[in-house]
């Protein structure tokens, strides 16, 4: 069995469509997996098992079985090797294992709840766009639940529901005429696809400034924060994204950009085509799979890097490639909506991994538990104050 095929298997169970072999697995592990039976846990005890399930088995936490993470004080974080498994049979022995493993966890799991004063939820599907007019639309609670796209056409703003219903948003007049969608910590956008038919997807605390018509020799874009754009072809008329000070200029091809401004550069990735890179100072082209990196000084570097890393938040993961603990708590605070503060000095320490972002904070802070960092939440503020 695969993380993707995993992926699949709780969604289905979460949303009640397992047929009787795969409940069957399920409940198979639930039984090893949970300290009581599977009978005995409600529905939030049993979706907290099978997340955390998830998340053991992507992080390979199987390895430290016999040795705890971080047991002498300095030491370079043990780097997570992500395992493919191929039969149900290994999922299930695992799960058999880390049973023992998670038990001797609970203290530590405790001591985190014990410091949650308010349960943080994940953040979910939703946004608002500012108008040309300046009104502001809201896509959230129930009408962002059931949104499917947004979409530019003939100077149009729609909605697309999950049923095909479209709902106009605004007509606009004139031309180069702006919009700008935007999400807050917390939020991450339904799909958007402009006026030429380029798609784009919009991560946390972002926000996309675009014309509701493409006029002129070139089609162009403002981004804050990040998003991963699908642009549709047009050789005659160059896709150019302005970001922190550099411009990303485009043809048509797939790529991720990261442009936050607490950020220490701008970075974008590239799946498929060819992207470059324009700044005051430099210039550089990219081939896929690698990955320009533009600091604060207009520098650029080029490297090769794992392209699905950079669109993992697309598919629900927090990804972690040799990323290091202040890095990964910008991600934990854009996503999940809290404050970080520090306490103490973080080393310049790396790990990798792949977590889950579909879970509640307190999951994600007992694996930096697990992993040597000691961290409180009070209301909505994170507050580490050593790492071990």
């Amino acid at each position: 069995m695969t993380i993707e095929e995993l992926d699949i298997l709780l969604e289905r169970y979460y949303k009640g469509q397992c047929n009787p072999a795969e409940l069957r697995l399920v409940n198979t592990l639930l039984d090893r997996y949970a300290a009581g039976s599977p009978s005995e846990l409600d529905e939030d005890q049993r979706r907290e098992v099978l997340d955390r399930l998830q998340n053991e088995i992507e992080l390979n936490i199987g390895e430290q079985l016999t040795t705890p993470p971080l047991s002498t004080k300095g030491m370079a974080w043990k780097k997570s090797v992500i395992l493919k498994w191929g039969l149900v049979a290994a999922a299930v022995s695992l799960a058999f294992g880390l049973f023992y493993f998670w038990q001797a966890r609970q203290v530590e799991k405790q001591k985190v709840a014990l410091s949650t004063n308010i349960v943080v939820r994940p953040g979910s599907t939703s946004a608002s766009i500012v108008l040309p007019d300046g009104k502001t639309v809201a896509l959230d609670s129930s009408l962002s639940s059931s949104i499917k796209s947004i979409q530019v056409s003939n100077s149009r703003l729609f909605l697309i529901k999950d049923n095909g219903q479209k709902v106009n948003l605004d007509r606009v007049a004139g031309l180069q005429v702006y919009s700008t969608l935007v999400t807050q910590r917390g939020q991450q956008a339904p799909e958007m696809r402009l006026a030429d038919g380029t798609k784009v997807w919009l991560n946390a605390a972002s926000s996309l400034r675009f014309p509701v018509t493409f006029n002129g020799s070139t089609r162009v874009v403002q981004l804050t924060g990040e998003a991963y754009f699908e642009v549709a072809k047009d050789a005659a008329h160059p896709f150019i994204v302005k970001a922190e000070g550099t411009e990303i200029k485009v043809l048509g091809t797939h790529f991720n950009v990261m442009a936050y401004k607490d950020e220490p550069a701008t970075y974008a990735t590239l799946l498929e085509g060819a992207i470059q890179l324009n700044n005051d100072k430099r210039s550089a082209k990219l081939k896929p799979g690698q990955q320009g990196v533009v600091n604060k000084a207009g520098e650029i570097v080029v490297k090769k890097v794992d392209a699905q890393v950079a669109t993992a938040w697309m598919n629900g993961k927090l990804p972690m490639e040799n990323m290091d603990v202040h890095a990964f708590l910008r991600e934990v605070s854009r996503w999940y909506d809290v404050d970080i503060i520090y306490k103490t000095e973080i080393p310049k320490q790396t790990f990798s991994g792949n977590l889950n972002r579909k879970v509640p904070l307190t999951q994600i802070l007992a694996a930096l538990k697990a992993n040597g960092v000691d961290c409180q939440l009070k209301n909505r503020t994170l507050i580490i104050s050593k790492i071990f």
